[in-house]
């Protein structure tokens, strides 16, 4: 079986069935979740994310990866960073919370994006 890269879950728009950045949003609100990770064993998630911040001011995000360690990502003012570069992760068997990536401003600016794609 060979790997297929695709976008990343949480950039699919239902209503209009395309993919598009997702818009981060900003703490108090919940989390955004921008994957989720497959749970089926022996399914490993390769996935690469990047933050696009379009204000004039930097913003900080944590990003939480599978119910791990939340880490902070400081994203220059106008700018794109990439925050994971074919990372393999795992999902976890019966949660479906700790199958997710999420992101959250927590920061500075308001107009973060994210986007990117991951291979299974």
């Amino acid at each position: 079986m060979s790997l297929q890269r695709r976008p990343l879950t949480g950039m699919l728009n239902l209503a209009t069935n395309t993919y598009a950045p997702v818009l981060v949003g900003i703490a108090p609100a919940a989390p955004t979740v921008i994957h989720e990770l497959d749970s089926t064993l022996p399914y490993l998630d390769q996935v690469s994310l990047f933050l696009a911040n379009s204000d004039a001011a930097a913003a900080t995000v944590i990003v939480t990866v599978a119910n791990g360690a939340p880490f902070a990502v400081n994203v220059p003012a106008r700018s794109v960073l990439q925050v994971l570069d074919d990372q393999p992760f795992y999902g976890r068997q019966g949660q479906p919370s700790g199958s997710q990536i999420t992101v959250q401003v927590t920061g500075g600016a308001g107009s973060v994006a994210a986007f990117g794609y991951f291979t299974r």
